[in-house]
């Protein structure tokens, strides 16, 4: 049921779901940021909205933002 709960509600942004809702939003949004080709100020953006966790922010981070991003 929970699993069901998170596939269906991982577009639906500003839910309290839990630590497992977060990290699935999180990594939907790296992998969307990375197939869309944004750039380093849209990550930022979407970093300053959406990214609640340490892990998640060093991800973007490292991914797009910093001297490795795109």
């Amino acid at each position: 049921q929970r699993v069901c709960w998170l596939v269906g509600h991982h577009h639906t942004y500003g839910l309290e779901g839990g630590d497992a809702y977060t990290i699935l939003i999180e990594s939907d949004f790296l992998v969307n940021i990375y197939e869309d080709g944004l750039g380093r100020a849209e990550a930022e953006k979407i970093g300053k909205k959406y990214f609640h966790t340490a892990s998640g922010r060093r991800f973007l981070e490292v991914m797009f933002v910093g001297k490795g991003g795109r």
